[in-house]
């Protein structure tokens, strides 16, 4: 399919674009339009306008290290990222979910904030179109009124977050700083996900992330990223991203577990980060794996039946441990 008509918009600096998404409201924001572009063609989104990012490439593309704090812009390739010094040093499970996404083709394009706030995926949602053909009701995210998850009117959208940064940089504790018709705002990422699946943002018109600032670990912390998913480009259908460090004697002093694609927001599971903490990981690790499957969204609406997930998180959690405390 072919992408609809729109204008497109150069914005010379932040304030500039800002000022344009705010007031025509049939405007998005672009800059590597990976996953906009396709939305497009499906006829998911019809923007009358572009506000291209990509001319402020300049202002918001960067990595660097201000007292212990790792600053990323938003426009920042993910190619470029994958293979950053600071990232491979300090964050190794970023750089591996980085590589893991998509192709080398697409990352050569995508961006870090584009990545973030990737829209939420579900199948009913994004294959209800096809080529002049509607191929059944309009859902709630579609602005319908029933969620053919459940078959049922309901007021609750479903819809899966499929980005893979966003899990690890939960995990790595990291914050987003927002830039909007009100200033610059820096709020804890997982702050920035409403957990609904037809709105995934707590973002204001007008408003754009513009930078992830990661503090750097101890020296002791050790991260695991891991991902399914049914083909290599595909997105993920289920990832655990995990953060640790441990005493001398072996037990977890502090833990971050976080879930990817089960749920309408990155989830970070403090029941199982609790449990795990103050015990050895060959103790704990049966009851972490029961209380992140009790918090994971299991739900019949990607391609993979919901009891084949629930399985693979069993092995992406005990795998992820595994990495984490392994001497």
């Amino acid at each position: 399919m072919k992408l609809p008509e729109f204008e497109l918009f150069y914005p010379e600096s932040l304030d500039e674009a800002v000022s344009a998404y705010e007031s025509h409201h049939g405007s998005k924001p672009v800059a590597g339009g990976t996953d906009l572009f396709i939305a497009m063609k499906r006829r998911l989104m019809r923007p009358e306008r572009l506000i291209d990012l990509t001319t402020l490439k300049h202002e918001l593309s960067y990595v660097t290290e201000d007292e212990h704090i790792v600053k990323i812009g938003a426009l920042t390739r993910l190619i470029d990222l994958e293979r950053h010094p600071l990232v491979v040093k300090h964050f190794p499970s970023l750089a591996v979910a980085i590589k893991s996404i998509a192709s080398i083709q697409i990352r050569q394009s995508a961006t870090l904030g584009g990545n973030i706030c990737l829209d939420n995926r579900c199948y009913y949602y994004n294959y209800g179109l096809a080529p002049g053909v509607e191929l059944w009701e309009p859902c709630l995210k579609r602005s319908g009124r029933i969620c053919h998850v459940t078959g049922k009117l309901d007021d609750t959208c479903y819809a899966v977050y499929s980005g893979d940064t966003a899990p690890v940089l939960v995990s790595l504790d990291s914050h987003v700083k927002i830039f909007g018709p009100l200033g610059e705002r820096i709020i804890p990422l997982p702050e920035l996900f409403s957990g609904l699946g037809e709105r995934p943002f707590n973002l204001e018109r007008g408003e754009i992330v513009k930078e992830v600032e990661i503090p750097v670990p101890k020296n002791e912390t050790r991260f695991s990223f891991q991902k399914f998913r049914s083909q290599e480009v595909d997105f993920p259908l289920a990832s655990v991203a995990v953060s640790a460090r441990r005493g001398a004697d072996g037990v977890v002093e502090e833990a971050r577990i976080v879930l990817g694609a089960l749920g309408c927001a990155p989830l970070r599971v403090r029941s199982a980060e609790d449990f795990l903490q103050g015990r050895k990981p060959g103790e704990a690790l049966d009851s972490v794996v029961d209380l992140c499957r009790r918090e994971a969204q299991f739900i019949n609406n990607v391609h993979v039946a919901p009891n084949i997930r629930s399985r693979v998180l069993t092995k992406l959690v005990k795998g992820c441990i595994a990495e984490v405390t392994s001497t």
